[in-house]
């Protein structure tokens, strides 16, 4: 990384400033964001007092179905078909 006017460059030639806006234009990162909020209260709040029921399914489940959505605009779609197939194989 070189830093150029104070951002700094990437490999790929992206700044560290033009990544996080595209992160902020990410359709996920507010359902990711949401979801990471939520489980970070379960786990902290109740989880590590003994209280093991899981919470925040509907959170990940908005994030994960915008996540596969976005791979499968971008023809990744055999990627998730793998990963499902090798962790069906595990169970």
């Amino acid at each position: 990384e070189v830093d150029v006017a104070g951002c700094d460059t990437m490999a790929d030639g992206t700044t560290t400033d033009e990544k996080e806006r595209r992160k902020d234009e990410d359709p996920c990162e507010a359902l990711k964001k949401r979801y990471e909020k939520c489980f970070n209260h379960w786990y902290t709040e109740e989880f590590l007092k003994g209280q093991l029921e899981p919470k925040c399914q509907d959170e990940f489940e908005e994030y994960r179905d915008c996540v596969v959505e976005k791979m499968q605009k971008k023809n990744l779609g055999r990627v998730l078909e793998a990963a499902e197939s090798a962790s069906a194989k595990q169970q």
